[in-house]
């Protein structure tokens, strides 16, 4: 599989990346998108608020796609 990287004006995340989605439904309906996110998990609460976390709003974005499966990997950040 080719990494695809999809440009976004702004750091917006969550609407360009839900349109990548439905472009590939509409040049391949019956394929099933496999998404996975990386979760980071770290210690301080301080950290927690310095680190954007946008896993849960793609989430909440792809819920109602259909053939769509979202995966969270975490990633243990050393403190």
């Amino acid at each position: 599989m080719p990494l695809e990287v999809v440009l976004s004006p702004y750091r917006a995340i969550v609407v360009p990346f839900v349109r990548y989605v439905e472009a590939l439904h509409r040049q391949r309906p019956e394929l099933t998108v496999t998404i996975v996110l990386g979760e980071l998990v770290v210690e301080q609460r301080l950290q927690r608020l310095l680190h954007g976390d946008f896993e849960p709003p793609i989430r909440r974005a792809l819920r109602s796609q259909r053939r769509v499966v979202v995966t969270t990997v975490p990633f243990h950040f050393p403190g």
